[in-house]
């Protein structure tokens, strides 16, 4: 499964997330701030892209939401693109 950082929101409400990403690093580059984590529940490292406005703190979690239609599958054994 592949998903670009920008694709990825932080939850307005708490309730509505779908994973949590623990901070471990934060980046600003002026209009954009890139905020390198893992999943809480692995070591699955991700990246979210964020305005450059939004305050992230190293080691917060952060509940995040992701709009299915921009999830990529790939097939594990061509590593090709599975069409939906």
């Amino acid at each position: 499964m592949g998903l670009r950082p920008e694709h990825l929101q932080i939850a307005e409400n708490p309730k509505d997330k779908q994973l949590t990403m623990k901070v471990t690093l934060t980046e600003s580059l002026g209009a954009d701030l890139l905020v390198y984590g893992t999943l809480s529940d692995s070591n699955q490292q991700m990246t979210l892209r964020v305005e450059g406005h939004v305050v992230v703190e190293d080691g917060a979690s952060l509940p995040l939401t992701i709009d299915t239609k921009n999830i990529h599958l790939f097939d594990r054994e061509t590593e090709k693109r599975i069409e939906s």
